[in-house]
């Protein structure tokens, strides 16, 4: 009976890991993390922290102080769709 009692436990605990490890990869595969920041005067679209995208004809020191200082410090996005239209709204 001990035996049967210590295998459901070790057998509970060994998927309750493995539906763990599931779920947070799950979680993770295909995360990404935008930020839009100034680079060289221009915005600059990072992707987990590596530069993926140069967007060359929107001059940061055109645009309205909070938006510079927002650069300056990172816009965090939430999807591509939101990226699109502040993209839109520096480049209108």
């Amino acid at each position: 009976m001990v035996c049967v009692f210590a295998f459901l436990l070790l057998f509970t605990q060994y998927n309750k890991g493995k539906i763990t490890n599931i779920l947070n990869e799950g979680n993770t595969a295909n995360k990404h993390s935008y930020i839009l920041r100034t680079v060289n005067g221009t915005v600059g679209l990072y992707d987990n922290n590596e530069l993926i995208k140069i967007y060359e004809n929107i001059v940061v020191s055109t645009l309205p102080l909070i938006d510079r200082d927002n650069l300056n410090t990172g816009i965090k996005l939430n999807d591509l769709e939101e990226l699109r239209k502040i993209i839109e709204d520096f480049d209108g």
